[in-house]
């Protein structure tokens, strides 16, 4: 539910908006992404320094699953990212109803995801619209800003990366692809990062804005 979905009197006693379950949850699959990614760039560093020699050891097989867990898990990502995303749509939505409209709705901010090309910019500018909204209405200036510009370029950088790797290796230049897919998983360990970060600094801000206009506890579990 969002931040607005149950209104209640300032003056009840029922807990102020904190954190919302969807969001804590999603900053932890974020944050073991992360160390899967870091654990495959360990792992394929070794694999070069040795010439393929820990490979023997079961460190060939070791990367693969962290690459094959951390494939899996980006997929969850991708679900809890969406519901994250509407939820903090919604929110801005509703505090922004007698104000200019918003540009993205709660639902079409989702559909530019899956338009092929158009998604390489508008998820970007949907989650800085969300930010720019919420950020309207904040009385308090001094919250840190999300790393909008930070997170939409590695996450860019890493998906041409991994394409890249994946073209090598098709073609056989393995060591090549070896190299470059070390880099991929770099960017991606900074990418979930500055996304984890990203999601709890608009979080913190929404219930900031919350506080400040005195809605009491609207359960967002």
């Amino acid at each position: 539910m969002s931040a607005l979905d149950h209104y209640q009197s300032p003056s009840t006693s029922a807990k102020y908006a904190s954190t919302s379950s969807l969001t804590r949850v999603l900053i932890a699959s974020l944050a073991v992404y992360a160390g899967l990614e870091f654990f495959a760039v360990l792992m394929n560093v070794l694999l070069l320094a040795t010439n393929g020699a820990i490979a023997e050891t079961g460190g060939l097989l070791l990367a693969t699953a962290a690459v094959g867990i951390g494939g899996g898990l980006m997929l969850a990502n991708m679900g809890l990212w969406l519901l994250w995303q509407a939820q903090a749509a919604r929110t801005a939505w509703q505090w922004n109803n007698d104000a200019t409209p918003m540009e993205h709705g709660p639902v079409t901010a989702l559909i530019w995801w899956f338009v092929p090309v158009a998604n390489l910019v508008k998820p970007f500018r949907v989650v800085r619209e969300i930010w720019t909204t919420t950020a309207t209405h904040l009385q308090d200036s001094s919250l840190p800003k999300p790393p909008l510009a930070a997170w939409w370029g590695l996450c860019l950088a890493a998906l041409v990366s991994e394409s890249l790797a994946l073209w090598m290796d098709v073609f056989g230049h393995f060591t090549a692809s070896q190299m470059v897919g070390i880099f991929a998983n770099a960017l991606g360990v900074s990418a979930a990062a500055a996304a984890a970060l990203l999601v709890k600094r608009i979080d913190d801000a929404q219930v900031q804005v919350a506080h400040e206009k005195g809605v009491a506890s609207f359960d967002r579990r």
